[in-house]
């Protein structure tokens, strides 16, 4: 089990336009959810947008930590990732809330990720019910953790990422990026003491 920010409330958030996965670390407990909804597009905008803006608004938020936009993918299921991150992003702006993206590579690779499959010899997808008991055995293996989804693992991992990179756990030159934040915030996210 990894070290948990006792003193703070952090959300982190995988977005998605049918699927999104949070983890909530609210002094020190950590919860995950996932909000699946199939509304039409414009229905399900306004619904991320009330949800949103009530959860940025229900408490005091340390930190909200998001996966960046992957510069790889287009088409409109990215635009629409890319519509709800901006609402996401906007709620908890609207807020004063410091808001840290952390990139696809930069998590998989802080997280133990990338090396799990190195070591396990496993490409992790996200197609089959094989592969979600494969990356959720990935996830207790290397979190003592596991969740019911795909998402819900990715912000957990999120979360988890940014407390190896605040104690300096990562790879020279990878989660350099999120200490400045965390410093530039006076945040600080591993226990002391």
């Amino acid at each position: 089990m990894f070290a948990r920010p006792v003193d703070l409330n952090v959300i982190s958030i995988d977005p998605s336009m049918r699927s999104t996965g949070i983890t909530y670390c609210i002094n020190g407990k950590i919860t995950t959810e996932c909000l699946k909804r199939k509304d039409e597009r414009f229905k399900l905008i306004a619904w991320y947008i009330r949800y949103f803006a009530t959860l940025a608004k229900s408490r005091k938020w340390d930190l909200m930590i998001i996966e960046g936009y992957s510069m790889m993918s287009n088409g409109r299921n990215h635009s629409y990732v890319i519509e709800i991150g901006a609402i996401i992003r906007a709620c908890f702006a609207s807020y004063n809330v410091p808001i840290l993206e952390i990139a696809p590579q930069s998590w998989k690779s802080i997280s133990g990720l990338n090396d799990w499959e190195k070591t396990h010899d496993k490409k992790l997808k996200k197609l089959t019910v094989a592969d979600k008991a494969l990356y959720q055995e990935a996830c207790y293996d290397i979190l003592g953790i596991s969740c019911d989804t795909f998402d819900e693992m990715d912000s957990l991992y999120f979360l988890y990422s940014v407390i190896q990179a605040s104690k300096g756990l990562c790879k020279k030159g990878t989660g350099s990026a999120i200490r400045s934040f965390l410093e530039d915030n006076k945040i600080i996210l591993e226990n002391r003491g």
